[in-house]
């Protein structure tokens, strides 16, 4: 079984997928999705105000999605049983050098809305050891060789996110989110409220997740 993630939180499924693939869940899809939504609205930034760390689950660095993962696997670990997994960021160059764990990269999915522009939506795949490569966008798997990965990689370069035209664009599927989707004007405010918040951002590439026991 694959993990299909719900709403923004591809990075967090991508690590949910890895898991599973090393150390099958047996909690039911619904316990696992009810899991993740908690942990969203107990670290969202309409909660905890300029304490938070993510909007809707929506991670946009392998720096910011490592911190998350590194400070709430446990929580996740806990409520799914699941042994506790630690993440470090590598350069792309050492992806399958390793070989006790598993990868999540980032990376461009295409969408229709975005494909002759630049802005984007990044998003997160699970890299076995093996070959094999988890999805959680369609909860599929495939295979793909090294030098693909890199390609799915580098299209991240000149490429950016933008959270109001996000919204417009989505505005069909906005209560798949775990929380409720700030308003055009609610998000100018957090940006003012939240120093490391913004509207606008711009990708990095060149680095991935590497995700193993602790």
């Amino acid at each position: 079984m694959i993990l299909e993630q719900r709403g923004s939180t591809c990075g967090i499924y991508a690590f949910l997928n890895g898991v599973h693939a090393l150390h099958p869940l047996h909690a039911h899809t619904q316990e696992i999705d009810e899991a993740v939504i908690t942990l969203i609205r107990d670290t969202c930034y309409g909660k905890k105000g300029a304490a938070g760390e993510t909007l809707l689950g929506e991670f946009f660095s392998c720096e910011a999605l490592a911190s998350f993962l590194n400070q709430h696997s446990r929580v996740l670990s806990h409520a799914l049983e699941f042994p506790l997994y630690e993440a470090k960021i590598i350069p792309i160059t050492a992806l399958g050098t390793y070989d006790d764990g598993f990868y999540i990269v980032p990376g461009i999915r295409k969408r229709k809305w975005y494909e002759r522009e630049r802005n984007a939506s990044l998003h997160w795949m699970t890299a076995l050891i093996d070959g094999r490569v988890l999805n959680s966008a369609y909860a599929t798997e495939q295979h793909m060789t090294l030098a693909e990965l890199e390609a799915f990689n580098d299209a991240l370069l000149n490429r950016r996110f933008s959270w109001p035209l996000w919204r417009r664009q989505n505005s069909y599927d906005l209560s798949d989110e775990a929380v409720s989707v700030p308003t055009s004007r609610e998000m100018r405010q957090l940006e003012d409220d939240i120093p490391h918040f913004s509207r606008q951002l711009t990708f990095e590439r060149g680095s991935v997740l590497y995700v193993s026991k602790h």
